[in-house]
């Protein structure tokens, strides 16, 4: 590890130099020189500056998503402490709704990008958190302390990232061609690319408080309710439901041919 030399562990005080420098090396001999073959003859930030001024609604997405989680995160840390952490947790869950469902009914493309660059930010967080290297693996330290449960036990703490790995997977294997949200397509072509921000986002969270809350049948050899259950399906339902609703009215209009207009008028 980055942390170590010869196999002896390094001093608190000598960690983050070393992990830093370890992120940096990767960075600079592997991954910069990837994206530039990728991108060629563009580098990495041109094509993301390009991509980015082709239409407005990309800026804007990301001082919403920015805003968002910056408030959401103040207002779940004052929170915490009044209601289970079973509930604060799916709290993250529902955010993920609000973070991802809008812009992905707008800018699937955008979409893709963001998942795979969060992705990466959260495994390397995970690294400077492993590896010690403080003061900023003390920060994310005390952040998720207040989070974490007993599913949480070991050296990983990677239920945050298996949250995003189950929103992102469905954006990211449906092939670029296929429809979104266009005048060509159904409005359920929408539902595949959203299944994992329904079941993690809308169908897990709505079974957790309605389990919580409510539950008292539960099913044989676990401590999951029947309540919870028939929430979260009927959640997943209503979602996806609203889901179609949306994409048909943010379809852009049948453009109508001369043709057809002629016939029409004759």
């Amino acid at each position: 590890a980055a942390a170590a030399v010869l196999g002896r562990p390094l001093p608190p005080s000598r960690r983050a130099p070393v992990v830093f420098a370890a992120m940096g090396t990767f960075f600079a001999l592997v991954l910069y020189p990837a994206l530039c073959a990728v991108l060629h003859p563009e580098g990495p930030l041109a094509w993301l500056l390009r991509l980015l001024g082709e239409r407005p609604v990309r800026v804007a997405i990301l001082a919403y998503w920015l805003g968002l989680t910056i408030g959401a995160i103040a207002l779940i840390g004052r929170v915490r402490t009044r209601m289970p952490l079973i509930i604060v947790r799916k709290l993250y869950h529902f955010l993920a709704v609000l973070l991802f469902i809008p812009a992905m009914l707008v800018e699937k493309q955008l979409m893709r990008i963001a998942f795979a660059g969060a992705l990466s930010l959260f495994l390397a967080l995970e690294y400077v958190r492993m590896a010690g290297a403080d003061p900023l693996a003390r920060l994310l330290v005390e952040f998720l302390a207040r989070y974490t449960d007993a599913r949480d036990a070991g050296p990983l703490i990677t239920t945050h990232i298996y949250l995003l790995l189950g929103c992102a997977l469905p954006v990211l294997f449906t092939p670029s061609s296929a429809p979104w949200v266009d005048s060509t397509s159904s409005p359920s072509a929408v539902l595949p690319p959203m299944a994992g921000i329904l079941a993690l986002g809308v169908g897990d969270s709505m079974a957790s408080y309605v389990g919580t809350r409510f539950g008292r049948t539960r099913w044989p050899g676990t401590a999951k309710t029947a309540e919870g259950t028939a929430a979260a399906v009927a959640a997943i339902l209503v979602g996806a439901c609203v889901l179609c609703r949306a994409s048909a009215a943010l379809a852009p209009a049948e453009p109508v041919s001369a043709l057809s207009a002629g016939g029409d008028a004759r």
